[in-house]
């Protein structure tokens, strides 16, 4: 199975990453889309669940098995990083803002097994 994992901000940036994941793995029947949000010690981790669940009903459609992973820490990075060894994930797609509103990228990087 190759995961596929989706780090969320809840910014429209990483819904459209999402979106465009599920959108090119469709019904790819070897292909588990995971969304993934890191956060901070102390926040509020039931709004948190909400959006990755209604993200989650949004993408059914896709017909690809999608779960959801929360995780706290420090370093978002490090985090990330460990996460996606421990899943053996395939591929990360993450949505990136840069500076410029125009400026609008996806971030697809194949993750070493």
């Amino acid at each position: 199975m190759n995961n596929i994992i989706i780090p969320l901000d809840f910014s429209l940036t990483s819904f459209n990453a999402a979106h465009y994941a599920a959108d090119m793995f469709r019904g790819r029947e070897d292909v588990t889309l995971v969304l993934y949000h890191y956060y901070r010690h102390g926040e509020d981790i039931s709004t948190a669940e909400n959006y990755l669940n209604s993200l989650r009903a949004e993408l059914i459609a896709s017909h690809l098995p999608i779960k959801t992973e929360l995780e706290s820490g420090d370093k978002f990075i490090e985090c990330l990083s460990a996460f996606a060894f421990s899943q053996r994930a395939f591929m990360i797609v993450m949505g990136i803002n840069a500076n410029q509103p125009r400026s609008r990228l996806f971030l697809a990087v194949n993750v070493c097994k």
